[in-house]
């Protein structure tokens, strides 16, 4: 469950994407700092649920099943990567700068842009290994 409400956060990105990127980039920047705060610090709460349950499955799980397990674990473990190396910039801009578009906003647009794109590739593809796992269980 964990896995699903995560892919269904990041897939909202995914589709926000192109509508976003061509908005005006003090627009772009007004929506980022009101509409997305209050979700700082609250949407990764079903993440990490999933990377604690994900790995639990893999260890209780039997080794003929393990695979798409172990799989899902790795694509879930690339999440908190790309978050920080990508999004969470963006996120702590957003807080510096306040009302003032910085000069790189473009950059950082695109850098949370993407890098939510690319967590939601993550996510698809974690939740789909888990999805298989569960349909070999019938």
């Amino acid at each position: 469950m964990s896995s699903a409400v995560t892919l269904g956060l990041s897939m909202a990105h995914a589709l926000e994407l192109p509508a976003k990127r061509r908005m005006e980039t003090a627009q772009w920047w007004n929506l980022s700092r009101t509409l997305y705060r209050p979700w700082f610090g609250r949407a990764g709460h079903a993440e990490g649920i999933a990377l604690l349950a994900v790995p639990a499955l893999a260890v209780m799980d039997p080794d003929s099943r393990r695979q798409s397990l172990t799989s899902s674990c790795a694509l879930l473990l690339a999440n908190p990567v790309l978050f920080f190396s990508l999004v969470a910039e963006t996120n702590r801009a957003t807080l510096r700068y306040g009302d003032e578009v910085p000069l790189d906003v473009i950059a950082l647009r695109d850098r949370w842009e993407f890098g939510h794109l690319g967590r939601f590739m993550c996510h698809l593809v974690a939740f789909l290994a888990l999805a298989w796992q569960s349909s070999r269980e019938s």
